[in-house]
């Protein structure tokens, strides 16, 4: 298990240091996916390296941690928010950056051209 640092540097331009209390991480294994399309599955994206991959229907959680992809395509998938994700898209809704009816979004999410 990895251990977060517990002080982040401080900022010069503003002289603020911020302190947590340290916290064990368990890191998440990463799955690469490259040149495949996949229809109807579910996916956690943070577990998730989509290379050059089209996702038709399926099922994605995303609980607001680190993710990689590079030229995927998203058709009519679910999005499932949870944790950090789920509270940054509730705080973005209350202070009207985001409308109601944006969530989830379930139309074509394009991220580059597919090889």
């Amino acid at each position: 298990m990895d251990i977060l640092p517990n002080v982040i540097p401080p900022m010069p331009q503003c002289g603020i240091t911020l302190a947590f209390p340290q916290k064990a991480v368990k890191l998440m294994p990463i799955t690469k996916y490259e040149g495949q399309t996949f229809t109807k599955k579910v996916f956690q994206l943070e577990e998730c390296w989509f290379v050059n991959c089209v996702l038709k229907e399926c099922v994605i959680f995303y609980a607001g941690g680190s993710y990689e992809m590079v030229n995927a395509r998203f058709e009519n998938c679910q999005w499932k928010f949870q944790e950090q994700a789920q509270r940054t898209v509730l705080l973005l809704t209350q202070i009207g950056l985001i409308k109601v009816q944006q969530i989830p979004p379930q139309a074509t999410v394009n991220t580059g051209p597919v090889n």
